[in-house]
């Protein structure tokens, strides 16, 4: 019997999805003859490449069934059997902490466990897979009159490069929220063909946790708070290739992580030797590459088939405003330089400072007894003691009490703990050999009486942790309920001062930026219809539209600003043009709960062909009919456009 062998992965919510295809043999089927009366028997070699569960064991199933069969018919694609393979990676695991830690400003923890300081401020090099080439970059910049912070994490896989960047201190300088100072976060995809297959973004905890995970398993995991605070948890990829005495051993990381080999000694020396002098890269992207990668599938006809393709499909999730929607387009970044005064300093050097005992009185054994109490009773901590691998907390005292010195206070401790409760939940993660078993032996997911005890920000005293999640008490909401349901959202700005140009697009929807949107079922746009007059005042309509809004981030929201089953024609305004009222806007409320609503904030709908809208401030517009178009009944058309009767 001719047998086709396929692979696949548990499809567990709980294990997530395949970062690559994991799996290969060196043939597609195998032909099964029988060897006595009541048994057959077939070995068949499997290979392991690589495990994206972040794991050290890895659950699959092999399906075994037949071909085109003509006869007997019995055993025409005949599904035999699916076995279960519990896959121990054959270079083993490393024992103790593993995870590249950056910290606050920041605090340095190669995969090795060797703890540094790093405090001079530009782009470096974070991470480097020497054989698959894949990038993971930091920029420090000035948070502090005696510290820096990070303020962007970048992947680079193949040509493709993700950029995620809060570095600008801005301030608004129109419109209502005029003088308040704004750090927008931005998530940018540069993308050259075909996105490299396993490449991956993910967000939760209203968008301030981000997991970047690169094809070879890697993960990058980015707790966004006052600062960007980034670990990396290595995967098998990652470990040297050979035994360390064998003549071809050699280590696959650099970067300030530090070569991954348990070996601390080696770590990572002159700092700047991973300093990135040419930056242009994280504006612009990276140049295409000409390399194919292969793919191997099996045929039909039971064939291994490879070749270079790229055809792959894409499997990044953009999150933040890196992504629009055509109703929304332009980009909100493309638009920063219109809306915001950049007030970056622009400094690239600096040397933090401080000293002992500070201006308020701290001294450093103070501070030592502070952090160590606070960290050791942190349910993070308590749950880290439990891990089958150890987990050091000294780097994160150590840190603490630096932190204390050069800001003398206590502000940056939130941020150490949410970073240790991120590391034990990807130790947690990884290591399936703890999860809970269902009836039939498989892994369901880590078990509770850790989930319980990982939930960000141990819910601001203010709910209950379950499996992660923090269910909120009736005064708080947010993903870490630190957030009073009182408390409604703050709208900053809407891009492009507030004007919408039915000649970029549709003005179906509109972008807002602001503070403390949270991701809930009842986050709810109130729209108004604005007439605006000629002299600039404006007549308010009583009807309002409520509709959902969509969550992107705690920074940012789309409302849609007509009914979703209302057709809109695209290039026209929605009200004819007259001289007294040339154009139309909309005043705009939110409510993360259906019930507080924020202040309004007002934007303008107009054809830029025939008018001229000055935005925010004054909203003041009037006819300006361009050379090559004209005003028909009250409709603007370009030149060569259809006449709408």
């Amino acid at each position: 019997v001719l047998v086709f062998m396929g692979y696949h992965q548990q499809k567990n919510p709980a294990l997530g999805c395949s970062a690559i295809d994991e799996l290969a043999s060196t043939r597609c089927n195998v032909t099964i003859s029988p060897g006595g009366p009541r048994s057959i028997k077939k070995e068949i070699d499997i290979d392991v490449k690589a495990s994206s569960l972040h794991s050290y064991e890895s659950l699959y199933y092999l399906r075994i069934f037949t071909g085109e069969i003509g006869d007997p018919d019995i055993w025409h694609n005949y599904k035999i059997i699916e076995i279960p393979l519990q896959i121990d990676h054959p270079n083993g695991h490393f024992k103790g902490a593993t995870n590249c830690k950056s910290n606050n400003d920041p605090h340095m923890t190669t995969f090795d466990q060797r703890y540094y300081e790093h405090h001079t401020q530009g782009v470096y090099l974070l991470y480097r897979n020497t054989e698959l080439d894949y990038k993971v970059y930091i920029k420090t910049t000035k948070c502090n009159k005696a510290a820096t912070c990070n303020c962007l994490v970048a992947a680079e896989v193949e040509d493709d490069l993700l950029v995620v960047d809060s570095c600008a201190e801005n301030r608004i300088y129109y419109g209502q929220t005029r003088g308040v100072k704004f750090r927008n976060r931005k998530v940018t995809l540069f993308q050259n063909g075909d996105l490299a297959r396993g490449f991956n973004l993910k967000t939760a905890q209203d968008g301030k946790a981000l997991k970047i995970t690169l094809p070879s398993g890697t993960v990058v995991s980015v707790s966004d708070g006052r600062l960007f605070n980034v670990l990396i948890t290595p995967s098998n990829l990652d470990k040297p290739r050979g035994d360390r005495f064998d003549e071809n051993y050699r280590t696959r990381t650099e970067g300030l992580c530090g070569e991954y080999d348990q070996n601390s000694e080696n770590e990572p020396g002159n700092l700047e030797k991973w300093r990135i002098t040419d930056t242009r890269f994280l504006n612009n992207g990276v140049p295409p590459k000409d390399t194919l990668r292969q793919y191997c599938v099996c045929t039909s006809k039971g064939k291994l088939s490879c070749a270079d393709a790229c055809n792959v499909t894409s499997s990044l999730t953009m999150m933040g405003s890196g992504y629009f929607t055509d109703d929304v387009y332009p980009t909100d970044e493309d638009l920063q330089e219109d809306i915001l005064d950049n007030l970056d300093t622009g400094v690239e050097m600096f040397h933090s400072s401080g000293k002992w005992p500070t201006a308020s009185g701290w001294t450093e054994e103070n501070a030592l007894e502070f952090c160590t109490a606070a960290i050791n009773s942190t349910s993070a901590a308590s749950a880290s003691q439990s891990l089958p691998e150890s987990l050091e907390l000294e780097s994160y005292i150590r840190g603490c009490v630096l932190d204390i010195m050069l800001t003398d206070g206590t502000e940056w401790l939130e941020d150490t703990l949410e970073s240790l409760r991120t590391e034990v939940a990807s130790v947690v993660e990884r290591n399936i050999s703890m999860w809970d078993i269902n009836d039939e032996g498989d892994p369901v997911g880590p078990p509770s009486e850790f989930t319980n005890q990982l939930c960000p920000r141990n819910c601001s005293d203010h709910g209950n942790c379950v499996n992660g999640t923090c269910e909120c008490d009736a005064e708080h909401t947010g993903a870490d309920c630190a957030l009073e349901r009182s408390t409604p959202p703050t709208l900053l700005f809407v891009p492009e001062r507030g004007l919408c140009d039915v000649r970029l697009r549709p003005c179906r929807a509109t972008p807002i930026m602001g503070e403390n949107f949270v991701d809930a079922s009842n986050l709810t746009c109130y729209v108004r219809q604005l007439q605006i007059r000629q002299n600039g005042t404006t007549d308010l309509n009583d009807e309002i539209l409520v509709t959902k809004a969509q969550f992107d981030s705690y920074q940012r929201i789309i409302c849609p600003l007509f009914p979703t089953d209302r057709a809109v024609r695209p290039n026209y305004t929605e009200t004819p043009i007259t001289p007294e009222i040339p154009a139309i806007g909309f005043r705009v409320e939110v409510s993360n709960d259906g019930n507080v609503k924020s202040d309004s904030i007002d934007l303008v709908s107009y054809d830029a062909l025939c008018l001229n809208c000055t935005g925010f401030g004054s909203t003041n517009c009037s006819q300006n009919v361009n050379a090559e178009a004209c005003l028909i009944d009250g409709r603007c058309y370009a030149h060569l456009q259809s006449y709408a009767n």
